[in-house]
């Protein structure tokens, strides 16, 4: 919601400018800028909106494994001549 308010009001303050760019959604509405307005920078916060994903897909992980009491390895099951 930031990120959206800082895109639409130009009146934010400069704190807010400047969180703004490290948000999360911030990859997505320079996308859409990008695209809309043809300036060329939409693969920038595709990249960007990726690389969030990214780091999403890794802290889920994590915490997955983390709190897992059975190890994924040990439910490999062997199997007899193969």
């Amino acid at each position: 919601m930031i990120v959206l308010a800082a895109a639409v009001v130009s009146g934010v303050p400069a704190w807010v400018t400047t969180a703004d760019g490290l948000l999360p959604g911030h990859g997505p509405v320079q996308a859409i800028r990008a695209i809309t307005a043809d300036a060329g920078l939409g693969p920038a916060g595709i990249a960007r909106t990726l690389a969030w994903l990214a780091v999403g897909a890794i802290g889920y992980l994590l915490a997955t494994a983390r709190r897992r009491t059975t190890r994924p390895a040990s439910m490999v099951i062997d199997h007899p001549g193969a």
